[in-house]
């Protein structure tokens, strides 16, 4: 694998998995995937329906911190994979899948994400958040 498809499978692996706060809404701590899969869908209103109401503020909202936290993660990444750039080839790329993984893994079996946008619970896992 080389470090340029570790890097953007680091940086997949963190904008799928970390918790990340929505400015001016505080109980909110989801992952940026869920940032723009929530603007995506108020985008298709916004076409469907029009600017009218809150949509156009929501489709911004959503897809203006997707677009921020996926850019400050893939410094995250950039960064991370240059502090291991004195590990060999085949080490950094066993760290990176170990540490992809058990983001995912650990993210699936706790309920580490607060989301209003649940309807059971403001607690959530993983497989709950992108249910």
């Amino acid at each position: 694998m080389s470090s340029r498809a570790e890097r953007w499978a680091l940086w997949l692996g963190l904008v799928l998995v970390v918790p990340l706060p929505m400015a001016w809404i505080e109980p909110v701590r989801v992952p940026a995937a869920r940032y723009l899969e929530l603007g995506l869908v108020c985008g298709a209103v916004l076409a469907v329906e029009g600017a009218g109401g809150v949509v156009g503020t929501l489709t911004a909202l959503f897809l203006g911190h997707a677009l921020a936290y996926a850019a400050l993660l893939w410094g995250a990444a950039w960064l991370g994979l240059r502090a291991a750039a004195g590990l060999g080839p085949r080490a950094r790329r066993r760290l990176v899948v170990v540490l992809v993984l058990a983001g995912v893994l650990g993210a699936a079996a706790f309920r580490i994400y607060r989301t209003p946008f649940q309807a059971a619970s403001i607690r959530a896992s993983l497989l709950e958040v992108y249910r």
